[in-house]
């Protein structure tokens, strides 16, 4: 389980690394329009922020439904509720799971803004 959580942490700050440098240009228009560096880092790790808490929702949900069709056909069958969700750990799980992709959208948009504007919008790619 340990092993697979790390895998998971390590493609969620691949995704978010690879999102955010794939995005210099968009981060250089938005620096021209007068908002300074450190608001277009706060605004990107409130996106992120959003969007991570977005995926654990629709990951609860899905998980939720899982569980409730395991745990209402072993009751069914038994009698017994063999299901138990361990709410600090989900807690601390979620929790855990923001605080990195905060971290790491903020560090990613500090690096990728450390360019002029001026000379990432004149560019083509």
């Amino acid at each position: 389980m340990g092993l697979a959580g790390l895998c998971a942490l390590m493609a969620v700050v691949n995704s978010v690394v690879i999102a955010g440098t794939e995005r210099r240009r968009e981060f250089a228009v938005f620096r021209v329009t007068r908002p300074g560096r450190p608001q277009v880092v706060r605004t990107t790790v409130a996106e992120a922020t959003a969007a991570a808490i977005i995926g654990l929702l629709l990951g609860c949900a899905a998980a939720a439904a899982g569980l409730a069709g395991i745990g209402g056909s072993v009751r069914a069958a038994i009698g017994v509720t063999v299901v138990h969700v361990p709410w600090t750990l989900l807690a601390v799980v979620a929790a855990g799971s923001l605080a990195v992709v905060a971290m790491t959208r903020g560090i990613t948009a500090f690096l990728t803004t450390r360019e002029r504007p001026f000379s990432l919008i004149t560019t083509k790619e």
